[in-house]
Formats: structure tokens, C-alpha cells, sequence
């Protein structure tokens, strides 16, 4: 875990002349993780320009180039380690999440479940498989999914976090807020945790822990547009109107295109 040290030794390889793609190879993962993203995107094309066939930096550039987002170069290079390591269930499942970000879900979901054919204990595979499934509306199967990344990682907080979206999907309030609970207790900084407990509970009709939660959400992350609009809402049924207005004008603001926060600033104004 020391990346300075490390990147020490690797400079001073490359210095005395080692060209092994490994060297160039790791030196890019380790620049990379200390987000020198432009210098570990030149490393690691030299690690394939020296070994064409070397499916892990093809799945490393992928990594780094997504960062840099350059997407569809991304893409390129996950299914290059595929294509030379048809067992790459990592790249599998990165390639998998990259196209789900960009709306193809049901592409998706067959590089996802092929990851987990290739290795059935990858657990964020079970997890994004289980959000590919509910945004295909396949509730009951998000939920199953979600289940086994928590049977493999019961203190997977990211996993609690998508089964309480499922259930606020099927309108299960309390099973949502059990499941909101457990995220934040095991991860308290979780800001979207907070901002969906708070709907949860505006919607239980438990307003003031609905205030506290949203609030809460903003104060983790100050640039959380749903957040401000959610907040404006709950504070309606307080009679805060003038700070209502206020918080829901913030979320325009953040997020010119948040059609939620344009409803309830018309509701408001009615």
C-alpha cells in the first residue's frame, strides 16, 4: 500500500533500462491509484505496445481510460482482454458496468452474468447484476441477485443500499428503511443512504426524521441536487415555505435538468 515507495522502484527500473511490460504494466496501476491518469494511460500503452497479448494491461488501460472518459476506447480495451482471455470475468463485469452506464442494460446484464459464470464469488457482480435487473424492472430478481452479494459480504453496504432501493420500488416502506438503516450503520457518510431514508420516512409520514435524514444528506455532500429538492418538499408540510423555495431553486441550480425539482417548485408556487 505505500504507492510513493513503489513508484520510487519502478521509476528507478525504468531508468536503468528495464523494458519488461510488466514493469510498465504495474507502474501504470500504481500511477493510476495515486491519479496520475494521463501518465499511467502512456505507461500502460507501452506495457501492450511491448506484449500485444497481455490481456491484463488491456483491461488495466480500460480502467484508466474510463476514468478519463473516453468511453468508448474503454469499451476497446475490456473486450481486447476478452477477446485474448475469454475467462476474464473482471473484464467481464467492468465492461458489463461501463455499457450499463450508457443505457444498455440488457447487453449489460449478459457481460454480468457471464463474469459470474467465470468466477460465481465475485461479489460486485451480484450486486450490479441486482441494479441492471430492478432499472429492468425484474424486482424480485434485482432482490434475489442483491441477496447473494450480501451472502457473500453481509457488512456490503453498497448491497443493503440497492435492496432498499428495490423495495422503495415496490412501494415496501419499512423493509426500505431497514434496509436504509443498515447502510448508513455500516457506512455513515453514505450521503444517497441519508437522502433516500429521508423519503422513506417523509413518506411513513415521520417528517421530522425526514428533515434530519435530508439535511444530513446535504451536509455529506453539498452538491447532492436531489437532496435540496427532496428537503423542499418535506418542509412544505412545515410551513417553511420561504426556505422551501430556497432549497428547491438550489437543486435548479445544481441541476438545471431535475424535472422533480421543476414539479415541486410549481407545486409550491400554485
Amino acid at each position: 500500500g505505500n504507492l510513493i515507495e513503489a513508484e520510487k522502484y519502478y521509476q528507478y527500473f525504468i531508468n536503468e533500462g528495464y523494458s519488461d511490460p510488466s514493469v510498465f504494466s504495474n507502474y501504470g496501476i500504481i500511477l493510476k491509484d495515486m491519479g496520475k491518469l494521463k501518465e499511467a494511460d502512456l505507461l500502460t500503452r507501452k506495457a501492450i505496445e511491448q506484449k500485444p497479448s497481455f490481456s491484463d494491461a488491456h483491461y488495466n488501460h480500460g480502467i484508466i481510460l474510463d476514468k478519463l472518459g473516453r468511453f468508448k476506447e474503454s469499451e476497446l480495451a475490456y473486450r481486447k482482454a476478452i477477446e485474448l482471455k475469454p475467462t476474464f470475468s473482471e473484464a467481464y463485469l467492468n465492461l458489463g458496468s461501463l455499457i450499463k452506464n450508457h443505457g444498455q442494460l440488457n447487453e449489460a446484464k449478459k457481460l454480468i452474468q457471464k463474469a459470474i459464470e467465470f468466477n460465481p464469488d465475485l461479489i460486485e457482480a451480484h450486486l450490479n447484476l441486482g441494479i441492471i435487473l430492478k432499472d429492468l424492472g425484474n424486482f424480485k430478481e434485482a432482490e434475489i441477485s442483491t441477496r447473494k452479494a450480501l451472502d457473500l459480504n453481509i457488512g456490503f453496504f453498497e448491497a443493503h443500499y440497492n435492496l432498499g432501493n428495490i423495495f422503495m420500488a415496490l412501494g415496501k416502506l419499512i423493509e426500505a428503511e431497514k434496509s436504509y438503516r443498515k447502510t448508513i450503520e455500516l457506512n455513515p457518510k453514505f450521503s444517497k443512504a441519508h437522502m433516500n431514508l429521508g423519503l422513506i420516512c417523509a413518506d411513513l409520514g415521520k417528517l421530522k426524521e425526514a428533515e434530519c435524514s435530508t439535511r444530513k444528506a446535504i451536509e455529506l455532500n453539498p452538491e447532492l441536487p436531489e437532496a435540496y429538492s427532496n428537503l423542499g418538499s418535506i418542509l412544505v408540510y412545515s410551513d417553511k415555505l420561504k426556505e422551501s423555495e430556497q432549497l428547491i431553486r438550489k437543486a435548479i441550480e445544481l441541476k438545471p435538468d431535475l424535472v422533480e425539482a421543476y414539479y415541486n417548485l410549481a407545486s409550491l408556487l400554485l
